[in-house]
């Protein structure tokens, strides 16, 4: 961003600026979608919604919130929205890139089962103290939907559509 801003004569310290509001609104966003769509789990402990070190947020929520975010920016400091737009797109396909590469090692957004040569399979964590299953959302999918026992340590091997989206980019 630093050399962009120089050539095309935006103050760096306005687009950094401009990005924290943006890396708000987009947690705010994720966070927000995913709380929608999983109400019924926050409906009996609502505190638990500002929880989001325990994880849970959506990418669409959060581009939504981050673009609002820095639309809002760009308005009330009177910058041009193509201007900043032509800085800041590679950016952003860097930072779609990397959060593709944490959905791969989080396990989730994965893809159907498979049998290709690349197809992965993801790791159960062992039952903690609680007794409560845990592991990657592929794993418990697996075994709530499709038959895999919980004490398996692997999920079926499914497309890696992780890395297909990011590699993509």
């Amino acid at each position: 961003l630093y050399f962009m801003s120089k050539r095309e004569k935006i103050d760096k310290d306005r687009l950094f600026d401009m990005a924290i509001w943006i890396i708000i609104g987009g947690v705010l966003g994720a966070r927000v979608w995913f709380v929608i769509e999983n109400f019924r789990y926050y409906s009996h402990d609502i505190p638990s919604v500002i929880k989001i070190w325990e994880g849970g947020m959506v990418f669409y929520g959060g581009l939504i919130g981050g673009f609002s975010a820095g639309i809002i920016y760009l308005k009330r400091n009177h910058l041009d929205i193509e201007q900043v737009g032509d800085i800041t797109v590679p950016a952003f396909a860097l930072g779609i890139f990397i959060g593709r590469i944490g959905c791969f090692l989080n396990g989730c957004c994965y893809g159907i089962r498979s049998d290709v040569p690349w197809a992965i399979p993801f790791r159960r964590v062992p039952w903690d103290i609680t007794q409560k299953a845990e592991g990657s959302p592929a794993f418990l999918d697996h075994c709530e939907h499709f038959g895999l026992p919980m004490d398996a340590h692997w999920s079926y091997p499914v497309h890696p559509t992780q890395l297909y989206s990011a590699f993509a980019l």
